[in-house]
């Protein structure tokens, strides 16, 4: 009697040392979240796209990520000058972000605030897509891909959670280290190479960070392809895209501008991204910047497994991040993108466990991440006042900018915007003005480029000093200010100048912020005569609906 068995017969002879056959990518993945696998990656894409779709439009920076791209709209070109801050006229400005600048732009003068909010959850999906891409070129298993597609997210919640050029970074990057890992053996060596080129050059025309493009390029001397050819034709591909952008032939006075020396680097700095990761991580209270411990630990958890070049080169990058996080807590990006391949041989030894229970336990947590990163981002629709305005009010919820909203819109009421301005103000206030207030200019935003005669008033120093730098107020028309700064006693004394409204922080310590303008500017600018005492500017519920009252 003969038993079938399979395909074959029982009695066909068995070679019992042949090699078990490994299981495809798509059984790895059946065998750890069940038989309905894939409708669950695309549940957690569903849950992505609506975090990202739901969270407020709070980065500072957004604001003059817009005016830029609306000023590249207006002109058809990209700017090469000063185009806002009186106090840089006819100094160099590169919109090295200008292709993303103006996607925002446009999107918002378009399709209104929605726009954004769509692009930022195909952003969200894309941030978990580009890791399962990575994780099948380079077999990592669903484990391990999972748990890397949570510390892209956790990176990107901790440093770039809003609508930032920052976050193409973290979508791009991954994906040329999928590329070029395939660029080793692959038989379509030509599409991977147009796809280089096309990454690199996106990269090129969003973020300054652009070179760690070339990262992904220790792979081929880790792991030579068999034809040396490869290696050329890689690097080339990525190096030709940086070329592909309006500064191609300025790079380097870009740099030299975006990385000089500037009074609010510090140290101690007033701007968090560029206090020191370890010391932000005991006192910032981010959960995001645990990360780094992990981070700092990947060379005694993988050094066993890697030969000697091997941990030369990745102990190399290694070692970059650390030393730029050590610096600036903003790096934890890089130290990220830097060591990802250290990062997933980590955690390649995670594996599915056989016991059902346990199994079912490790599918509940993953779901329960999905949703809590999805429930967490849902704040943006239960307040009102994180729901930003279009073309019309041109509010954005953006932090520390949005205590100003009800000065920025006491403006509107009561000035004839075709006088214009310029604005004296600090760092935190000054990136909301080009977008909110287009009719006027600001002294400072949140660029560091501006010279340090701009930029020290608001730097550390000892409170005995007797002489304090005072912002550039004499030779401005308004004044938006902390009434416990300096300058603003100075303004309340001033000949010429008048306090004409105040309104209240709404974050960081409790303190009013005051509104100040020259007489002889508000004769022209102003629509109103100057009122005897300080008027309150109050903040409503939703400023994006706030009318000005009849006068």
């Amino acid at each position: 009697m003969t038993l079938a068995a399979g395909p074959q017969s029982i009695d066909a002879p068995v070679n019992m040392h042949a090699p078990a056959v490994a299981p495809s990518w798509g059984e790895q993945w059946r065998e750890t979240l069940g038989s309905g696998w894939q409708w669950q990656l695309a549940l957690f894409g569903v849950l992505l796209f609506i975090a990202g779709a739901s969270l407020p439009f709070a980065d500072p920076d957004l604001s003059i990520h817009l005016a830029t791209g609306e000023w590249i709209a207006k002109h058809h070109a990209v700017p090469f000058t000063e185009p806002f801050a009186w106090t840089r006229p006819g100094e160099p400005f590169q919109a090295y972000s200008w292709a993303i600048e103006y996607l925002y732009f446009f999107l918002i003068s378009h399709f209104g605030p929605a726009g954004l909010n769509v692009l930022q959850g195909f952003v969200f999906v894309a941030l978990a897509a580009v890791i399962f891409v990575l994780g099948h070129a380079s077999r990592w298993n669903p484990w391990a891909t999972l748990v890397m597609v949570f510390a892209n997210l956790i990176v990107t919640l901790g440093a770039t959670p809003y609508v930032r050029p920052q976050s193409i970074l973290l979508i791009v990057i991954p994906l040329i280290w999928a590329m070029v890992q395939r660029s080793i053996d692959t038989k379509r060596l030509p599409a991977t190479l147009l796809g280089l080129f096309a990454a690199s050059t996106v990269l090129a025309n969003t973020h300054l960070l652009f070179p760690l493009a070339a990262a992904p390029c220790v792979l081929l001397l880790v792991t030579p392809p068999a034809d040396r050819k490869r290696i050329l034709f890689v690097s080339l591909a990525i190096g030709l895209g940086w070329f592909m952008s309006p500064y191609a032939l300025h790079w380097v006075d870009v740099f030299k501008l975006n990385f000089a020396s500037n009074a609010l680097f510090g140290p101690p700095t007033p701007i968090n991204e560029y206090k020191p990761g370890f010391l932000m991580l005991l006192v910032a209270g981010n959960s995001s910047l645990a990360l780094s411990i992990p981070f700092a630990l990947l060379p005694w958890a993988t050094a066993g497994r890697l030969d000697v070049r091997a941990r030369i080169l990745y102990g190399l990058f290694w070692l970059a991040g650390l030393l730029m996080f050590a610096l600036a807590v903003r790096s934890l990006v890089v130290w990220w993108l830097l060591t990802i391949p250290l990062c997933a041989l980590a955690l390649s030894s995670i594996r599915s466990s056989t016991l059902p229970v346990v199994r079912t336990a490790q599918r509940a947590v993953v779901h329960a991440i999905f949703a809590m990163v999805t429930i967490s981002a849902l704040e943006t629709w239960l307040d009102p006042a994180l729901l930003s305005g279009g073309m019309s009010s041109r509010f954005l919820p953006t932090t520390n900018a949005k205590s100003i909203e009800p000065l920025a819109h006491w403006l509107d009421c009561y000035t004839r915007h075709e006088v214009g301005g310029r604005l004296v103000t600090i760092f935190n206030y000054g990136g909301y003005v080009p977008w909110r207030l287009p009719y006027l200019s600001e002294s400072i935003d949140g660029r560091v480029i501006f010279a340090d005669s701009v930029s020290r008033p608001e730097t550390y120093f000892f409170p005995v000093r007797r002489t304090v730098a005072l912002q550039p107020w004499r030779t401005a028309d308004l004044a938006i200010f902390p009434v416990p700064f300096p300058v603003a006693g100075v303004l309340d004394t001033a000949q010429g100048w008048r306090r004409v409204a105040m309104t209240v922080q709404l974050e960081g310590p409790a303190r009013m912020i005051g509104l100040w303008v020259k007489e002889a500017w508000w004769q022209k600018a102003g629509r109103i005569p100057l009122p005897r005492s300080p008027m309150a500017a109050m903040h409503v519920l939703e400023p994006r609906r706030a009318v000005c009252p009849v006068l």
